[in-house]
């Protein structure tokens, strides 16, 4: 029997001001510009339509749909300093703003809530076969979850 590791990357763009989750997605590629472009596209996507697809419930006061971002600030992933990413935000009006390298601080915002997702993820991946480093984990025979498991973890 052999064994597939596949990374899944999450984006999400998280107000500054609010710390509210605008968007997410998810993405099978690793530093993909397409995660990062469908995770602008959910920004005008219906939320409540969008999260019915994965079979979760929710009133359209709990996440606003629509909505519109003038200015990102973005780490120095290939994926935002690509050429197709810079002619996207150009094409939107998205004033694209890099950190510079090596300073997460900078990135207060979202460094902190990919921590608070690590934590959030880190109990409930534990029923879905989460690599741990315990010799005698059983991750393997319990790993269960495909995109759309993902994709509603998320949410």
């Amino acid at each position: 029997m052999s064994f597939s590791y596949i990374i899944i990357l999450s984006f999400a763009i998280v107000d500054v001001q609010s710390k509210l989750v605008m968007a997410i997605s998810v993405s099978l590629d690793n530093n993909s510009v397409v995660g990062a472009t469908h995770c602008l596209m959910n920004l005008v996507e219906d939320h409540v339509d969008f999260c019915r697809k994965y079979g979760v419930e929710i009133k359209p006061e709990a996440w606003p749909s629509g909505n519109r971002v003038n200015a990102m600030r973005v780490d120095r992933g290939s994926e935002y300093m690509s050429n197709e990413f810079a002619r996207i935000c150009r094409e939107n009006s998205i004033n694209l703003i890099p950190t510079p390298a090596r300073t997460a601080s900078r990135k207060g915002t979202v460094e902190k809530q990919f921590s608070l997702f690590g934590t959030i993820w880190k109990d409930i991946l534990a029923e879905y076969g989460l690599i741990s480093k315990l010799h005698d984990s059983n991750h393997h025979e319990k790993a269960v979850l495909d995109y759309y498991g993902v994709m509603k973890i998320c949410i």
